[in-house]
């Protein structure tokens, strides 16, 4: 692929699964475990890349991007005070960038209204079951793309 010749989307159908979203402390904001479930949701073989075409131009995956900001937003969040100029640029750029893609995808999922006294008194919201994208075939396609090129290196 040579500039803006190249596919908009994997090769791949990635289908449907069931999520239930509900809280979780694995993701609380400032813990030992949710430090680790944060890295571990961006820790892919390829870092989030995939190479595609026969030169195996290097692409960045989107859902591995917005994971990556998301998981930066955290850092930023977490981080003495002192530390927050050093990421200042990323931070901006990353809040801008999940913006940009929400707006893109529009999602017009109805979802349960939560109370702030719900919030108060229990931390979230009631679990509630929606039909995603199965993102774990995006993990999958990222893992064998590595495997790939690695063997053609």
């Amino acid at each position: 692929y040579v500039a803006d010749d190249y596919p908009m989307r994997l090769p791949l159908e990635l289908g449907s699964a069931q999520a239930t979203f509900d809280c979780s402390a694995r993701y609380m904001v400032n813990t030992n475990i949710s430090r680790e479930v944060w890295s571990k949701s961006t820790d892919t073989q390829g870092g989030g890349f995939v190479r595609l075409g026969e030169d195996y131009r290097v692409f960045a995956v989107s859902m591995f991007h917005q994971l990556h900001c998301i998981s930066a937003l955290h850092t930023a969040i977490t981080m003495q005070t002192s530390q927050h100029s050093d990421l200042g640029g990323h931070v901006q750029h990353c809040l801008n960038y999940l913006r940009q893609f929400i707006l893109c995808s529009a999602d017009d999922t109805v979802e349960p209204v939560v109370t702030l006294s719900r919030l108060q008194s229990q931390g979230c919201a009631a679990p509630f079951t929606r039909t995603c994208r199965n993102w774990e075939r995006l993990y999958d396609f990222s893992a064998a793309n590595y495997l790939e090129f690695h063997q053609y290196k």
